[in-house]
């Protein structure tokens, strides 16, 4: 039978909404003990909450056992983004611009600490952390960090006054989740 092209985006949308939601409760667990703390943000961009002000990125608090929520975290799961070829400097690279949305929606909410976390099938999710939510950690064990990306070359952006350079430790995302908060 032919495949629908609507009925692919369905269950391609439904895959990420399903990513998104995990992370969630993943997050919730690790910074409140509570796996309902914390959401999926259901539009595109910032939303105001009921916890306090302004939250960007695609998770942010659902209620008030969250308290002064610092990361603007931006998921992605999708095939498409490659290490290497940021690396070898290809201003197209999906993965550059993450990191440039991440940033971007880092400004525009009250939890400025930049992550992005991607994810490819049957691959550990990678957490890329800003360097300034980086040096939010005291408790980085080095062995922990897989890498860092820095993007050398102009991009063209008006954005990213608060994190002005494109600088990302990299590790697994279990082991962010060993930090302590």
């Amino acid at each position: 039978t032919p495949i629908h092209k609507e009925s692919c985006m369905i269950n391609f949308k439904e895959k990420g909404f399903a990513f998104e939601r995990k992370i969630a409760r993943e997050f919730g667990i690790w910074w409140a003990d509570d796996p309902n703390s914390l959401y999926r943000n259901t539009g595109s961009g910032s939303r105001a909450t009921k916890v306090r002000g302004v939250y960007a990125g695609d998770i942010v608090p659902a209620n008030d056992t969250i308290k002064n929520w610092p990361f603007c975290i931006e998921l992605k799961k999708s095939e498409q983004w490659s290490v290497e070829n940021f690396i070898n400097g290809n201003p197209g690279e999906p993965l550059l611009q993450y990191m440039i949305q991440a940033l971007s929606a880092a400004e525009t909410g009250s939890n400025e600490r930049c992550m992005l976390i991607c994810a490819k099938k049957y691959k550990k999710a990678l957490c890329f952390l800003h360097v300034h939510a980086f040096r939010y950690f005291l408790d980085f064990e080095e062995s922990s960090i897989l890498g860092r990306l820095i993007w050398r070359k102009p991009i063209n952006i008006e954005t990213c006054w608060r994190a002005p350079i494109i600088d990302f430790y990299i590790l697994y995302l279990e082991d962010f989740f060993k930090l302590d908060r």
